[in-house]
């Protein structure tokens, strides 16, 4: 899905449920402002999911200026 998704800049990966191998692969073709965060909530604990953002060392600030410019909020809202 990474793959087919690239050359469309208007489409994001959203990364709850995704394994953390396909995360990093995401994150390195398509950038981190394409990825939203997905916490899985409520099917699972939201933590885990942030473990794996955090395990790859993935930048949240990242992910929070992604979420933001696509819901149109400003920086001082997030």
């Amino acid at each position: 899905a990474v793959d087919a998704i690239q050359p469309y800049s208007n489409i994001f990966f959203e990364t709850s449920g995704g394994f953390s191998a396909v995360i990093k692969y995401a994150a390195e073709k398509l950038g981190t402002e394409r990825l939203v965060f997905g916490s899985e909530y409520p099917l699972q604990d939201p933590t885990l999911e942030v473990s794996k953002i955090s395990l790859l060392r993935l930048s949240f600030e990242s992910l929070n200026r992604t979420a933001a410019r696509l819901l149109r909020l400003e920086a001082r809202d997030v």
